[in-house]
């Protein structure tokens, strides 16, 4: 008989995490008769929410793939078929599926997957694998996500946090295991929340300890996710995660949302708190609501710019100029104001010495004389000259006068010209 674990998440309880690191360990996983399968991707969110929520056409996963309706059902029918059939073909006693888009489908979408693990896939004993946070913690994180992802979350969605997650499993899987833990349990594990889980679907600690494990968990701190909320007003950036790598090398404190935010979902959640205290016997009675702290641009804010700096593309680079230019007009203390102002400075002399360096190149590689003046009209508006810009863009136009983007830059700089005068 099979026993198949489903892991439901929540959201930001380190599930990427565990799935990434099941996902790279299955031959090992199999050898020890868990099957994490070959028929979906890392993240089985994505082919259990599609196939099992009311409109899978509007989850976004698929309106990225811009399939249609026939598509998408196609798409679903295959991917449920293909695990049906691999579940059938196993050896293994154990199965895993984990996604977290599934703790957010309906109680009617979770009895017709239910139903399809019982009579499809043949497998009756089913443990749910259900971890959860407190809700002020969770909300930081899950706003500082949609900041990076640039997108909207509605915290007026979770007032009834905990009974909303978990009692619809309750009533669906009532006579299935249901096993609800702490992430912050799991995050004192030797492994993290990849341990914890690995302990509970039963494996052994000898080989926890052999397999290579994957930490997804990326932090960014309060000055990063600062000029991240500028980047996103911006609209010049398609997409944040190019530079997450980067930016989580800027220091500073850890991000958290107003404190009055937090207050009133604290207040929301009074009745949530005690359903989980009276139904789970899991409590989170003692919250601290941390303040936001102030932006202080120091020596270490610094070098951390200048460590980072080469490796933006020109966007990121104008864009974190602009950026620092705003502060320094905002921000009071004196010693920030140092710092932006040598940072300002780096950046000038950076940006000169990287445009004559390509013109350079040009004049080296026998590039036409109208670009080599357009590099240099650039590179003198650049510096705030636009008088001299004009006048060498003026020379490249005579060259070229059928040069859109010349004939562009020279209009441009023409009506700001005039609107000094």
């Amino acid at each position: 008989m099979k026993t198949l674990f489903l892991h439901v998440g929540i959201h930001k309880t380190g599930t990427t995490s565990v799935q990434n690191t099941l996902f790279m360990n299955k031959s090992l996983l199999k050898e020890h008769g868990y099957l994490y399968p070959d028929s979906f991707g890392k993240n089985h969110s994505i082919e259990l929410y599609s196939a099992f929520c009311d409109n899978p056409e509007k989850y976004h996963i698929n309106m990225k793939k811009d399939f249609s309706i026939d598509q998408i059902n196609e798409y679903n029918l295959n991917n449920l078929n293909n695990l049906k059939k691999e579940i059938n073909e196993t050896s293994c006693s154990n199965i895993i599926l984990s996604g977290e888009d599934i703790s957010v489908l309906t109680k009617k979408n979770l009895f017709n997957l239910k139903k399809y693990i019982n009579t499809e896939l043949n497998i009756s004993k089913i443990i749910i694998i259900l971890n959860i946070r407190e809700v002020i913690s969770f909300l930081n994180s899950a706003y500082q996500q949609t900041i990076v992802d640039n997108t909207y979350i509605n915290l007026e969605n979770h007032y009834n946090f905990y009974q909303s997650k978990i009692d619809k499993f309750l009533q669906v899987f009532k006579n299935e295991k249901l096993l609800v833990s702490k992430y912050e349990d799991s995050c004192k594990n030797s492994y993290g929340p990849v341990g914890y889980f690995c302990e509970i679907i039963g494996l052994k600690k000898d080989f926890i300890e052999t397999l290579p494990i994957e930490n997804n968990n990326i932090g960014l701190s309060n000055k990063a996710i600062d000029f991240i909320k500028y980047v996103n007003k911006s609209n010049k950036v398609k997409n944040n995660h190019l530079y997450i790598e980067f930016l989580s090398k800027i220091s500073g404190d850890k991000f958290y949302m107003e404190e009055s935010i937090q207050k009133k979902l604290l207040l929301d959640n009074e009745s949530s708190n005690k359903w989980l205290k009276d139904n789970i016997g899991i409590e989170y009675s003692k919250v601290d609501i941390k303040s936001p702290s102030s932006l202080i641009f120091d020596d270490r804010y610094y070098e951390d710019i200048i460590l980072i700096f080469d490796k933006f593309d020109v966007i990121m680079k104008k864009l974190l100029n602009k950026y620092l230019l705003m502060k320094l007009n905002i921000v009071e203390d004196e010693l920030s104001k140092n710092i932006l102002k040598k940072l300002l400075i780096y950046i000038d002399t950076k940006f000169n010495n990287d445009i004559f360096k390509n013109l350079n190149l040009k004049i080296k590689n026998g590039s036409e004389s109208a670009d080599i003046l357009r590099d240099v009209a650039l590179a003198f508006e650049q510096s705030g000259d636009i008088t001299t810009a004009k006048t060498i863009i003026q020379k490249a136009h005579n060259l070229r006068e059928n040069g859109p983007f010349i004939k562009q830059k020279l209009e441009e700089y023409k009506k700001i010209l005039n609107k000094r005068k």
